[in-house]
């Protein structure tokens, strides 16, 4: 069921990547109605082009009339155009495709809630491809579909391979969270530009090549998609020993809010948004003094867990009204100081 000229696969209703808005009229914000006419009566249809119902005309009503009329109705406002949740116009069991979700952080946390939910997984990981493997087993040892993708994420031909991997495996993608990243601590005097180049080759490009990849893939799909990406709440404060780090992360809203106005343009019913993740798992490195500091800084003062960071990808994946959105989830760290 993936596009024509992706992975190498036709498909009976999906659009060609690149296709114009003339062919993309039938999609969620071109539901049509047709009307018959008949002599004395004129018969109601709506096609709404739904490939999982396979319905391609509905009787609605029939009004007797006496004049021989014809009338096409486009695009009206009654109706709503597309919902990009876990319903009916979405396969029952959605697809999602987890980065960095091997190792026990947020993105393997992530998965597991999504898998609760009915989700089926691509659970990527690069160097902890056996941690992946793991909870792929113990997902399936719960009845969720699960699948371990391997991919370097600064190689662009691996992304794309990822990517189809898991399109001809499931047949769709309806959700991306793209949570892969590094943070290497190190003194400002000692950084070098290699380390600055592999944070944005992981941290921005990754993200950047991924939303690319699979957000095509959704704009191809009538029921479109959705893709979270997470970046940091820090980096509009950031801590000292991170120069490396933070402004790569630093792209991730930037990322979000283009990929939000690109994809939508292409297909209304793909959305991006991200969540900025607080104190809610801290390095296992990171002395006691500075966990207490940070706890301290937030409004509920204590520290946040994965889960929080999971509910609100959930809630951003599911909410057919929010894009292009940047979601703190910080505890009111990122507007409080004393």
């Amino acid at each position: 069921m993936t596009p024509a000229g992706r992975c190498g696969k036709q498909s009976g209703w999906h659009y060609p990547i690149h296709s114009t808005a003339k062919d993309r009229e039938r999609h969620c914000g071109g539901i049509h109605f047709k009307i018959a006419i008949f002599w004395g009566k004129t018969h109601f249809y709506s096609t709404t082009g739904d490939p999982f119902c396979r319905l391609s005309q509905r009787r609605l009503c029939t009004w007797p009339l006496t004049w021989f009329t014809i009338l096409i109705c486009k695009n009206l406002p009654l109706f709503s155009p597309c919902k990009p949740t876990v319903s009916a116009s979405y396969p029952q069991n959605p697809v999602a495709l987890i980065t960095g979700a091997g190792a026990p952080r947020i993105g393997n946390c992530v998965a597991r809630v999504l898998g609760e939910k009915g989700y089926q997984l691509a659970i990527h990981a690069n160097a902890s491809t056996e941690q992946a493997d793991a909870t792929v087993a113990e997902l399936e040892a719960k009845g969720i579909s699960a699948m371990t993708v391997k991919a370097d994420l600064t190689d662009e031909s691996a992304i794309k391979q990822m990517v189809c991997s898991v399109s001809d495996h499931y047949g769709h993608i309806e959700a991306l969270v793209n949570s892969a990243g590094i943070w290497n601590s190190g003194d400002l005097e000692d950084v070098r530009a290699d380390d600055v180049r592999h944070h944005f080759e992981v941290n921005a490009l990754g993200t950047f090549l991924c939303c690319q990849q699979v957000g095509l893939q959704m704009v191809s799909q009538d029921h479109g998609g959705s893709i979270v990406n997470i970046g940091d709440w820090s980096t509009i404060r950031p801590c000292g020993d991170y120069a490396a780090y933070y402004p790569s992360k630093g792209t991730i809203p930037t990322i979000t809010r283009c990929f939000a106005v690109e994809l939508a343009r292409r297909n209304p019913c793909v959305r991006v948004n991200a969540v900025l993740p607080g104190p809610v798992l801290f390095p296992q490195d990171m002395p006691e003094a500075e966990r207490k500091a940070e706890i301290a800084g937030t409004l509920v003062k204590r520290e946040g867990n994965p889960q929080n960071v999971a509910d609100a990808v959930l809630m951003l994946l599911e909410n057919d009204f929010i894009t292009g959105v940047s979601l703190p989830v910080d505890g009111g760290r990122s507007i409080y100081s004393e």
